[in-house]
């Protein structure tokens, strides 16, 4: 069980914080809260979705591609709807995708609406190191009409479950970001360092180069260890609010101590190059 009070994050000053707000607490698996699933296998699904009216949206696949280190995504620019007029050109568009389908015996479906993502989101990434991207910084203008390929695992609240439980989602959002870099991680690593280890004995009985990665070739994370996962917050909505509140100044805190070395190191750098 994840107890943030337990150091799931490493920082003592974020410890001394947490302490006082478990004097209660409850215990939570990811799934009381949230649905978890995956995203979409993007060549088994067409570019869009049909509104309420009838109309088709053009929607656009996010991809491990478009997902920055920092956790950030790198938002696609096109987006529109797309009217009478305009569907005959994106069925032709879709030609192509539809033919090369149709060889593999797939027929393409268009995208379920539920799986349009919404600012509530939490997605991890499950090819190589787990990110996690929190989307409540994004806005809905800024995340519409974009789906997850089958690379993500999104994490939704359950809207009835988090009113009923009092939850304060950002404090969440938090706990999911805090999971992700100090379990699945060092899951991950842990298991990358073992695989290392076998292909190095491999190689030497061989005596030939293994090229593949051995992180190419499995999910970092599964859904139903998401699901599965155990943590426990405060009860009180209140405390919650205050806990995500202070943890949040600290992560200012070490933000900006990591601006000011990166200044501090350039200004060296500068200094050097001036006297050589």
């Amino acid at each position: 069980m994840i107890n943030l009070l337990e150091g799931t994050n490493p920082k003592q000053e974020m410890k001394k914080v947490i302490g006082e707000y478990f004097e209660s607490n409850k215990p939570y698996t990811i799934e009381d809260l949230f649905e978890v699933n995956s995203g979409l296998l993007e060549e088994r699904y067409t570019d869009y979705y049909s509104n309420e009216k009838g109309e088709k949206i053009l929607v656009v696949f996010i991809k491990m591609l478009i997902i920055k280190e920092d956790g950030t995504i790198e938002l696609p620019d096109e987006r529109k709807i797309i009217n009478i007029e305009q569907e005959i050109k994106l069925q032709k568009n879709q030609e192509s995708k539809v033919n090369n389908s149709a060889k593999r015996n797939v027929v393409r479906k268009e995208v379920p609406k539920a799986k349009i993502l919404l600012p509530e989101d939490f997605l991890i990434s499950t090819r190589g190191l787990p990110i996690g991207i929190s989307l409540l910084e994004y806005g809905h203008d800024m995340i519409k009409n974009l789906v997850p390929t089958h690379h993500l695992i999104v994490v939704r609240p359950k809207t009835e479950a988090i009113k009923k439980n009092h939850i304060y989602l950002p404090l969440l959002h938090l706990l999911l970001s805090l999971i992700v870099e100090n379990v699945y991680n060092e899951n991950y690593l842990k298991y990358i360092k073992e695989a290392k280890k076998i292909k190095e004995i491999e190689v030497e009985k061989n005596k030939k180069s293994i090229r593949r990665s051995s992180s190419s070739f499995f999910a970092s994370v599964k859904v139903d260890e998401v699901k599965k996962q155990q943590f426990t917050i405060p009860v009180s909505y209140e405390k919650q609010k205050a806990l995500y509140d202070q943890m949040n100044e600290i992560e200012k805190k070490k933000e900006e101590a990591i601006s000011r070395n990166i200044a501090w190191r350039k200004g060296l750098y500068l200094t050097i190059e001036n006297k050589i």
